[in-house]
């Protein structure tokens, strides 16, 4: 069987664990069928950039993203963000307080330390003002990335 004529083998997109729900771009990927490594495709309906991810499927409001076989949210309140590494999204300060992995937390506080990004540190919170960048944004979120690699390694 031949690939589809605008299947391009420069597009590829890795999912990193079988339980992933969102692709990454390992090359800049244009709009049209992009090969999964593993197998398969999946039609990108506008460009991605490289190292950006792309749902593997719909992802209904609410539903866990899953990377690396680990599902994590992020809560925005105003001008805070927070990320926590749990599956569920507590509803109060006492659920955040059981599920904070006082390990990993510091590992993540000092590996995001250590390349520039300062987050409070008894949780996962930002605050977020007007002189926020997207470049600012990106490189929390490609700290995150990378600490996130190292650790499920």
């Amino acid at each position: 069987m031949s690939a589809p004529q605008n299947l391009s083998s420069a597009h590829k997109l890795l999912r990193l664990s079988t339980a992933d729900n969102v692709l990454v771009a390992t090359t800049q990927v244009e709009a049209g069928l992009a090969s999964i490594n593993g197998g398969g495709v999946i039609e990108v309906i506008s460009p991605v950039t490289l190292g950006h991810k792309i749902a593997a499927r719909p992802i209904t409001r609410g539903e866990k993203i899953i990377k690396y076989g680990v599902p994590w949210h992020v809560v925005r309140v105003g001008a805070r963000v927070e990320f926590m590494c749990t599956p569920e999204r507590p509803r109060n300060g006492g659920e955040a307080a059981q599920v904070i992995h006082r390990p990993i937390d510091e590992a993540l506080h000092r590996y995001l330390l250590n390349r520039g990004v300062i987050v409070t540190p008894f949780h996962n919170m930002m605050l977020i003002c007007p002189a926020t960048t997207e470049a600012h944004v990106s490189q929390l979120v490609d700290g995150l990335d990378r600490c996130l690699a190292e650790l499920m390694g």
